[in-house]
């Protein structure tokens, strides 16, 4: 899927939901969040009998599980169909999204719905670094920068921004 219909996907999810909570969205859209106590992995999207799950660590910091959770969601919106035949997403690394188109898409998704654009360039006009923006939204400065990748491929004159593709490596 290209970065329009994601985009739109977005806002179609944002006025069907009416709002940008990982945790309403999922419970409007039918996924059940399970807690686990994960060593290592922060979240992993499952299809079982038809009914669908994000479990979601409980090692995490209130900020990673909201953005590990829209990532997830993306998931369940994006490759639904791919889920249901392989049956589990692997572990993945959130924004190494070199290894693969649906962990790219799915990052995308998690961009677009968690930073408003109007915030964000609110952020911009008053001279904010992307890391004064992560803090300041509450979020991590990757997937700021990720959002400011996709303004600039929309047309705004931003600085290409660099993130980490470890960023959630275990």
């Amino acid at each position: 899927m290209d970065k329009k219909n994601i985009i739109n996907l977005v806002d179609k999810v944002i006025n069907k939901c009416g709002t940008r909570n990982p945790y309403k969205i999922a419970k409007q859209l039918g996924i059940d969040i399970i807690y686990v106590g994960f060593k290592k992995q922060k979240g992993v999207y499952k299809i079982i009998k038809r009914n669908r799950f994000i479990f979601l660590s409980t090692n995490l910091d209130e900020i990673m599980q909201k953005i590990v959770l829209f990532h997830e969601i993306g998931h369940d919106l994006l490759h639904r169909d791919v889920a249901s035949k392989i049956g589990i997403f692997q572990e993945f690394n959130l924004f190494n999204y070199r290894s693969s188109r649906m962990e790219y898409e799915a990052n995308m998704f998690a961009a677009e719905i968690s930073l408003p654009t109007d915030a964000i360039m609110e952020y911009i006009e008053l001279g904010y670094t992307s890391e004064q923006i992560a803090t300041n939204m509450q979020t991590d400065i990757n997937l700021v920068a990720l959002k400011l990748d996709i303004l600039r491929e929309q047309g705004y004159k931003l600085n290409r921004q660099d993130y980490s593709n470890k960023f959630l490596k275990g």
